[in-house]
């Protein structure tokens, strides 16, 4: 029976798959740069835009513009959607227009947040998939930091999502769905393994460099 090896086909294959995830990860984290910007942009208009809102039972009114949008008008079949505008519904007929206002930019600061932690994210990971193209091995001790990197930023975004969820609700009580994203600590969990996988290769690498260094030196 014929051994399995990694040969050198597999080995431009590999090079290959890491330099299109290294692009792949730098335009991201080009991308969510220019949504922090739009998104900063945002944050200054929004006060601009909710001066020339009214909202009133539960009707959206524009100045300059004519016609109103009701949101009980909105007609969805989706059941999430439905639940969505009836709390939107419940939550203008509650609270100011100031309110509302500021309700807008404390949810698009928290949203700026984990942008800013998900350029971070892809930060670690282009270095990680440039140093599997340019390296001779993916085992090492750099890349493997860099997981664990990518991996604890990935927890802080878990965390403040859950965090920014019961601090939007219980100031503006919007009954925010603020559970635990599970795909998310998957991912999470699954990079801290793949760090541990990487480190534990490294050492292997660097026993058989250290071997290969004590026999040349007997020779």
């Amino acid at each position: 029976m014929e051994k399995e090896k990694f040969n050198e086909k597999d080995k431009n294959n590999l090079k290959g798959i890491s330099k299109a995830l290294y692009i792949i990860a730098k335009i991201c984290r080009i991308f969510t740069i220019i949504g922090i910007v739009g998104m900063g942009i945002l944050m200054l208009f929004i006060p601009v835009f909710m001066n020339k809102v009214e909202i009133k039972d539960n009707t959206i009114r524009i100045d300059g513009v004519e016609e109103t949008l009701k949101l009980e008008d909105l007609k969805v079949e989706n059941k999430e959607a439905k639940e969505i505008i009836e709390k939107v519904e419940e939550f203008f007929d509650k609270n100011s227009k100031g309110k509302i206002t500021v309700f807008i930019e404390v949810v698009i600061l928290f949203v700026v947040a984990e942008m800013i932690i998900y350029v971070f994210v892809f930060k670690y990971l282009e270095k990680v998939f440039k140093n599997i193209n340019t390296e001779d091995t993916p085992f090492t001790f750099t890349n493997a930091n860099n997981l664990m990197k990518t991996a604890w930023a990935l927890v802080i975004v878990i965390g403040l999502g859950l965090v920014s969820g019961i601090a939007i609700d219980l100031m503006f009580n919007a009954d925010i769905n603020s559970g635990i994203d599970l795909p998310s600590v998957f991912e999470a969990l699954f990079i801290f393994a793949m760090a541990y996988v990487f480190k534990y290769g490294a050492s292997l690498g660097q026993v058989k460099e250290t071997k290969k260094l004590k026999k040349s030196k007997k020779e």
